[in-house]
């Protein structure tokens, strides 16, 4: 069994990287800063976004952008806004295949899906394309977001 697995990791202000990340706890506490959590917005849901599940609350910078769009039809708008939520720290996108309990490498497909889906980082949708303004942030950031996870 192979020990490392290939993922696409993103962080702030940077543009997405493939790299190699070990699977062991420690490897992805380190990628992301902190203890992971493993969320599974995506339409294809054996793939996972794995971040910092403090991010928000720690001070991390935003990364990136969840657009419902790209996300699980199922996922409640309760606004029919743009946005579904934004990322905080680091993160990385890897398999998550229903009948293995750990994290896989993505094929080669997802990791161009996932990597074309991110090339835009927060500060070039803040400032060139949506210009957001620190109120559409704290809407974002202070809605009850266990109703948009409702499916």
């Amino acid at each position: 069994m192979e020990n490392k697995m290939k993922v696409v990791f993103l962080e702030p202000w940077q543009k997405p990287k493939i790299i190699e990340l070990k699977k062991e706890l420690e490897a992805m506490q380190k990628a992301v800063d902190g203890y992971i959590e493993a969320i599974y917005p995506f339409k294809d849901s054996e793939v996972a976004l794995v971040c910092n599940e403090e991010g928000k609350f720690n001070g991390s910078e935003p990364n990136r952008i969840l657009w419902y769009k790209d996300l699980h039809p199922n996922l409640y708008n309760p606004d029919n806004s743009e946005i579904f939520d934004i990322i905080y720290g680091s993160f990385f996108i890897c398999a998550a295949p229903e009948n293995s309990e750990s994290f896989e490498s993505l094929s080669e497909q997802q990791i161009a899906t996932y990597s074309k889906m991110f090339e835009k980082t927060f500060l070039e949708y803040l400032y060139n394309q949506k210009k957001l303004t620190n109120k559409d942030i704290d809407e974002i950031d202070n809605d009850d977001e266990e109703e948009r996870w409702k499916e």
